[in-house]
């Protein structure tokens, strides 16, 4: 078996985890949620993860205030890191998703 170095969108995902590690422990998401990104943007778009096995039954809603804080700048930064921009169902509240919208853009319809 020959060695395959990951993917450029695994490290680029890695490196970002690894830089906002802080945010990631501030907010209670378990690690699994942040090993693949497209566990992260289940987690980020639903709120809960849907699409994934889950084992953790964690949600937003279970979330303290300083946790749902620190996971709004968690997704502030992903999103500033230059990770196409969706609307992001885990906030329901409308003002959030209008100052995401006006910082990032509207969503793709």
């Amino acid at each position: 078996m020959s060695y395959r170095p990951k993917s450029d969108i695994t490290r680029r995902c890695r490196a970002f985890c690894d830089q906002q590690r802080d945010l990631i422990c501030r907010s209670g998401l378990p690690e699994v949620y942040v090993e693949k990104e497209s566990m992260f943007m289940d987690f980020l778009m639903h709120g809960y993860i849907d699409h994934h096995a889950d084992t953790h039954e964690f949600s937003v809603e279970g979330m303290s205030p300083a946790e749902q804080q620190a996971f709004e700048s968690l997704a502030r930064e992903y999103f500033r890191s230059g990770y196409g921009y969706f609307q992001p169902m885990a906030f329901r509240s409308g003002k959030i998703i209008r100052d995401f919208e006006e910082e990032f853009g509207s969503a793709p319809r």
